[in-house]
């Protein structure tokens, strides 16, 4: 067998182990290669690849250059070279190089994405979205492209596109193993409503009793709102992702908990004052805030896996598995705080739950709400509640106003927000305190 050949072979067996991550026998083998072949670029650029993965990246950097100076024909070879420049934040050189590894091959997908990477990290948004454009076009079944326009429209506030993007970053590839109610969402804003109807009918079809199936087909097929979510619903819905929650939340930037904090600096409640009531209290994210000015504590929440979530915290006195129009039916006490943080949200009609709250509060006694806020409402159909397709229902500020008047509350303050995001777009929010009026003397 000639050189050459025996040479090849070792290369072969070299990468063999490499692949094995046997990386001390890769290694020597590619190190003798290169002893005895020193103009050979394939041992250097693949110990060098090697030595990269491990973080030596110095010594990769200088084999992987090496290379390239005796073989600058594998387009591969100069992808490989750009993400290690970019590693050590040679952002101009790494930007070459995956220049050069497009010039070699146009179609390379991660080229395409990689450089875009690179042009945002370099400040130019233009060249970067045309890199994910044209990474898109290559593949459309693949979602990176997409996720990567979305966020860099959220930098740029545009927001529609941001959704836009996510979306079809989201209904990319095969729809096996993606949550139904995503793929759902994803469909309808793409225009692809009779996707998302068909879907659901077969989720219906296969496990007809599922609350959740059940409640999306009326929000997607624009059927009668009920006034509220099915208990079976909520809980299923929150049993099911309780150990995730927070880290969901999370990544949706969600706000309720900031801004139950500053409502609460707002207002200079006392220290450890009230006697507080937390409705949806969930893991009990807002519970610190509200023990600062509680000397007691109650959280009330439907779902049992939340409550052990919240538990965990050991900042509420109480919790008690609830729905929070029985608990407070029945619940024969008065509170100076009551806290209801997303939750209304899966309430259509609140003049029952804000009726309730009122007679749980004590004279003078404090009530902080959120909801999403609806903006739809034109003077021809003024709505005073929506069921969005999320499931989740937004409601009118003037509508909440006015139910808090009739209930005798005197509203304080009311302030907006975006109290998450949701496929890229802010989803409009707003925060209300209010106070209970004291008897006339």
């Amino acid at each position: 067998m000639d050189i050459a050949a025996t040479s090849e072979l070792s290369l072969e067996t070299a990468i063999r182990h490499h692949m094995a991550q046997r990386h001390d026998e890769a290694e020597a083998i590619y190190r003798g290669l290169i002893a005895q072949q020193p103009a050979s670029a394939a041992p250097k650029h693949w110990l060098g690849f090697m030595l990269q993965q491990r973080d030596r990246l110095e010594e990769a950097c200088a084999l992987i250059g090496e290379s390239l100076q005796l073989d600058a024909s594998q387009a591969g070879w100069h992808f490989n070279f750009g993400i290690l420049l970019a590693r050590m934040d040679k952002t101009a050189e790494a930007v070459q190089s995956f220049l050069n590894a497009i010039a070699l091959d146009a179609q390379s997908y991660f080229s395409w994405t990689n450089l875009g990477s690179l042009y945002e990290k370099m400040g130019d948004a233009d060249k970067a979205e045309r890199s994910y454009l044209v990474a898109a076009e290559l593949d459309p079944d693949c979602p990176d492209a997409y996720y990567l326009l979305s966020a860099l429209c959220v930098e740029q506030h545009r927001f529609a596109e941001a959704k836009h993007f996510h979306c079809l970053g989201f209904v990319a590839g095969p729809a096996a193993g993606k949550p139904r109610v995503k793929l759902c969402m994803a469909y309808y804003e793409l225009g692809r409503a009779e996707a998302a109807i068909a879907l659901i009918d077969d989720w219906l079809a296969r496990e007809p009793d599922n609350p959740e199936a059940q409640h999306l087909a009326v929000a997607y097929k624009g059927l009668p709102a009920p006034e509220r979510c099915s208990e079976a619903y909520v809980e299923s819905t929150y049993d099911g992702f309780a150990a995730s929650f927070e880290n969901t939340l999370s990544k949706l930037r969600y706000a309720g908990p900031q801004a139950l904090a500053e409502e609460l600096r707002t207002a200079a409640f006392a220290p450890g004052a009230f006697d507080t009531l937390e409705l949806g209290c969930g893991t009990g994210l807002n519970g610190e805030h509200l023990r600062a000015v509680s000397s007691m504590l109650t959280g009330v929440d439907l779902s049992g896996r939340m409550l052990e979530q919240a538990s965990l915290k050991d900042v509420y006195d109480r919790l008690i598995k609830a729905e929070i129009g029985a608990f407070l039916r029945t619940s024969g006490r008065q509170y100076d705080l009551i806290a209801c943080i997303d939750t209304l949200i899966y309430f259509g009609a609140l003049e029952e739950i804000l009726e309730l709250m009122e007679r749980n509060l004590k004279p003078g006694g404090w009530l902080i709400l959120t909801t999403e806020k609806l903006l739809a409402s034109t003077p021809s159909k003024a709505l005073t509640s929506q069921l969005n397709i999320s499931g989740r229902y937004s409601h009118a500020e003037s509508y909440l106003r006015s139910l808090l008047a009739e209930n005798g509350l005197e509203l304080i303050h009311a302030g907006d927000l975006t109290i998450r995001m949701e496929a890229g777009m802010p989803i409009p929010g707003q925060i209300l305190r209010a106070r209970k009026r004291q008897p006339a003397i």
